[in-house]
């Protein structure tokens, strides 16, 4: 099969498969040929630390941080990673404009943080879209291949067409992972039907997972902790 290949594995969420440990927050690893991205990182820095080995992935082999938004259930497990003595010199944590420059300064001292303000490539094939608007700065992660898109979100509290109109930049998108906050039943089957296409993976504070999940069993699923997805594009 040709195209490009991900594999994202969920590191924090609530449910969790057994084995392991469940926690309000989110947290997705995502590896590829190019390097591995950590997308959000929880609030318990050492319940991820330890989801990440049992998922069979190292502190030490990522790359990038890439945080969809400064509340605490995405940041809280943040000072554990970049704090980590195993991590890479070269470790890059991504931003949206409009982070605290504070946190910015204090994740200086063991990084390097970049602040985005509009789309930007951050790994061959993988994009973080920028703040997507409303009045929380939030930033999706998009996975870029020659049949479509991946989109991530951590809470998606731009609102769900904000979040698919950051992804359809990057082509058709055909799988949306994680948090969808304030989204209800109706919408999400409005997306659905007008992407006939694309499935969708509601973790974290998504809350119509139930009535999702009955309603369009074929085309949704609840993720946990624990999950690992392969993505091909």
């Amino acid at each position: 099969m040709t195209g490009k290949k991900w594999l994202i594995s969920i590191a924090y969420d609530s449910p969790a498969l057994p084995g392991f440990e469940e926690g309000w927050g989110f947290s997705a690893l995502v590896r590829s040929e190019e390097g591995i991205v950590l997308f959000d990182c929880g609030w318990d820095g050492r319940l991820l630390k330890d989801n990440l080995s049992r998922l069979g992935s190292a502190v030490s082999e990522i790359d990038r941080v890439v945080i969809s938004h400064s509340h605490w259930d995405h940041i809280g497990g943040l000072p554990a990673i970049v704090r980590d003595p195993e991590i890479k010199r070269s470790l890059e944590v991504i931003v949206p404009a409009g982070f605290s420059r504070n946190l910015q300064n204090e994740l200086g001292r063991w990084s390097s943080v970049i602040e985005v303000s509009s789309a930007r490539e951050v790994q061959p094939g993988i994009w973080a879209t920028g703040p997507l608007g409303g009045e929380i700065a939030e930033q999706a992660l998009v996975l870029r291949g020659e049949s479509g898109a991946a989109v991530l979100t951590g809470c998606g509290h731009p609102g769900l067409d904000a979040v698919l109109a950051g992804g359809s930049m990057h082509g058709h998108v055909r799988h949306l992972i994680g948090g969808l906050h304030d989204c209800g039943l109706a919408e999400l089957e409005r997306s659905l039907g007008e992407n006939p296409e694309m499935s969708a993976v509601l973790c974290h504070c998504t809350r119509c997972k139930a009535e999702a999940l009955a309603a369009m069993p074929r085309r949704v699923r609840i993720g946990a902790a624990g999950e690992i997805f392969e993505v091909r594009l």
